[in-house]
């Protein structure tokens, strides 16, 4: 008899599950992409990095289908007074928890290489492809972001608009090169004060242009832009503004030099690393402010250990919160006692955005070194268990 409900109660979680993973892939898909389609990227291009971006999306869709569908499940077991049966024929309240229990702990123990070492793999191997269609589409990659304001290697270009190839009003800021020796000579003899605001703040060139065009070449990784009826000025910032020298080009070649694609996956961020390699350097982060180094390297050391601690933690809490979430919808879906599938769907939600900002916000808290890490983290998830078992407990007995 109990098995026969476990495995009523098993099938319809499943079907639940089902249903609320594909609406959030779908929806987190769908926003995912407007943004580079509405900015013309192609689907061809669009589709050699959205793959990338699943096993990020799974770190957050599987923890939040899991709770609409006990929510869905248990809201429709208790609105039919099934539950309320199976507690008159003397099986007891836990029983028929068991299913959902059982099922959020297999995904929760397949979530673990999901978000150690799958989401980072797949963080390098996007990156890389979008530095790729980056060296195709230069222009039209950084807008994708709503970034008026582009940087390619040392230049920065303000782009207001763009249409194919064409860029409109333009302006490009450029460091001055090949300034000669004597230069470099004159400038070692000032005074300290102003060798450092000209460090902070060397001599560039700015272009101003209403239309230019561009044409990547990857083979040798840079940009040529081509500005029509170019102005531009040479600013000197230790010199009067009235002194700076502007002339004018009826056409103006620049060429940008980008960060070659093939060498991103030898510069991993932090998020980019496996569990494996954010513990290794912890580690080796530890060893050297144990050695009690000068003031200013170990406030660097500990933030850059907060951060790797805030990372490692961040991915063990995603896959704990499945069960954790698990633990407060079965009888969060037994108190509201709703049969609408969508009713149910928006209260797995709510609880979700809730769970969702509270890790934020505590990553947001261990990184600035306000709270241990694994305080700042863990805590959201204990939280939410700790509510879902008080809840299971006064249902039980009530």
């Amino acid at each position: 008899m109990v098995s026969l409900l476990h495995r009523y109660v098993l099938r319809e979680l499943v079907k639940s599950f089902a249903l609320s993973f594909a609406v959030l892939v779908t929806v987190m898909i769908l926003g995912a992409v407007f943004q580079p389609l509405r900015r013309g990227l192609g689907f061809g291009s669009l589709m050699r990095f959205l793959p990338y971006m699943l096993p990020y999306l799974l770190a957050w869709v599987v923890p939040a289908a899991t709770l609409s569908a006990c929510v869905m499940t248990y809201g429709r077991l208790s609105a039919d007074n099934e539950l309320l049966a199976t507690r008159v024929s003397g099986i007891p309240l836990r029983y028929m928890c068991y299913p959902a229990l059982a099922m959020a702990a297999v995904l929760a123990i397949a979530m673990v290489p999901l978000n150690a070492r799958l989401v980072p793999w797949c963080r390098v191997a996007k990156r890389q492809a979008l530095r790729q269609i980056f060296m195709e589409q230069p222009f039209r990659m950084s807008m994708i972001g709503g970034h008026e304001t582009i940087e390619l290697g040392d230049h920065k270009i303000y782009v207001e608009s763009m249409a194919g190839d064409v860029l409109h009003n333009v302006v490009v800021i450029a460091p001055r090169q090949g300034r000669d020796s004597r230069a470099g000579e004159a400038a070692a003899k000032k005074d300290d004060d102003r060798n450092t605001f000209a460090e902070q703040h060397p001599e560039v060139y700015v272009y101003r242009a209403r239309e230019a065009r561009y044409r990547p070449n990857p083979d040798n990784s840079t940009v040529r832009i081509m500005l029509q009826d170019a102005e531009y000025t040479i600013v000197t910032p230790e010199r009067n503004a009235r002194s700076w020298l502007n002339l004018r080009a009826d056409e103006q070649e620049l060429e940008v030099p980008v960060e070659n694609p093939l060498e991103v996956v030898h510069k991993l961020k932090r998020r980019e690393l496996s569990s494996s390699g954010l513990a290794k350097h912890a580690a080796e982060l530890r060893a050297r402010l144990s050695e009690h180094p000068p003031a200013k390297e170990m406030r660097d050391l500990r933030k850059r250990l907060a951060g790797l601690l805030a990372e490692l933690y961040q991915r063990q809490v995603l896959s704990a919160a499945v069960f954790c979430l698990a633990l407060v919808g079965v009888p969060l879906g037994i108190w509201i006692r709703r049969e609408s599938r969508l009713a149910s769907f928006t209260v797995a939600v709510l609880v979700f955005l809730l769970l969702y900002s509270l890790i934020v916000g505590g990553e947001g808290m261990a990184v600035r070194e306000r709270l241990p890490a694994a305080v700042a983290l863990w805590t959201p998830a204990a939280l939410i268990a700790g509510l879902g078992v008080g809840l299971l407990v006064h249902l039980s007995r009530h």
